[in-house]
């Protein structure tokens, strides 16, 4: 009455094996150098086998996706250019926080953050142990403001949306101690599209070129931001305006929890807080150890 039962011949999640598979040569890749041209015949040749043979072995396929994966990575970090300011740290031809002269056109305004200000800089030039280069890449920079006088020294600035600037800091690009769980800063500042940060010590440090002509319509969205953050810090408390800021941009102010600037002591304060690093929100908020 009833057929006979057949042993299962293909795999219920064919998508699921194959993508675990290529994912595992990216890994390989990662750990293990592979040269390109290497990885490109045997991706072929096993792809070229699996084809020719009727009945190929099951080992090919999954040696195939191993392939390609290594192949792809190859490919992504050849993708990076030579003078990319990521690579130049990576390869540790300049070490994470040696002083360099870095000049570059300012991709937004300067944003307002408690201790001082932080600025988006897309850099074009840096100068190291007396050697100009050019250089692309993204580097975030935090200015201090710890008295009236250095927020009135970065107000005569008059920094905006296209300033072309040239800054005198340390770029850092390396990892920091972070607690079990907590994302690679490395990792952070890349999914934002950042190539390093740092911290100047003074807006003595910076001097403004002239201004570049710029896409007005952007210009006027980066001033709607800044106002928002000013509304947000005056109306809400430090904890919820932090939220609020880091929720409404994809690459919000503070850099992870390595470059969060000094938060001043508040009113609300009084009470002993314990500092805590929210590190998908890049904020510092703060908790009560007594409740």
């Amino acid at each position: 009455m009833f057929g006979t039962a057949h042993p299962r011949t293909f795999s219920r999640y064919p998508m699921l094996w194959l993508a675990i598979y290529f994912a595992c040569g990216i890994v390989l890749g990662h750990f293990v150098h592979v040269e390109f041209w290497l990885s490109l015949f045997v991706t072929v040749f096993l792809a070229a086998l699996c084809i020719v043979k009727r009945n190929p072995p099951v080992f090919l396929l999954p040696l195939i996706f191993v392939s390609l994966g290594s192949l792809c990575g190859e490919i992504q970090t050849a993708s990076i250019a030579e003078n990319r300011i990521k690579r130049i740290y990576d390869e540790d031809v300049i070490r994470s926080g040696e002083p360099v002269e870095i000049e570059g056109i300012l991709r937004g305004l300067p944003e307002p953050a408690y201790g001082g200000m932080f600025l988006l800089l897309q850099a074009e030039r840096l100068t190291y142990e007396n050697s100009d280069r050019n250089v692309v890449g993204m580097v975030r920079l935090f200015v201090p403001a710890s008295d009236q006088l250095t927020e009135t020294e970065s107000d005569q600035l008059d920094l905006g949306y296209g300033s072309r600037i040239t800054v005198f800091a340390g770029l850092e690009r390396d990892e920091r101690f972070r607690n079990p769980g907590v994302a690679s800063r490395i990792e952070m500042l890349d999914q934002q599209g950042i190539d390093a940060t740092a911290t100047i010590k003074s807006p003595l440090l910076i001097e403004k070129l002239g201004d570049e002509p710029g896409f007005l319509p952007l210009a006027w969205i980066y001033e709607q931001r800044q106002r928002l953050i000013v509304e947000f810090r005056e109306h809400f408390s430090a904890p919820t305006a932090g939220v609020m800021i880091a929720s409404g941009d994809s690459a919000p102010m503070t850099i992870g929890p390595c470059v969060s600037p000094p938060i001043p002591k508040m009113p609300w304060m009084n009470e002993p807080f314990a500092s805590t690093t929210t590190p998908s929100l890049g904020k510092t908020s703060f908790t009560n150890p007594r409740t």
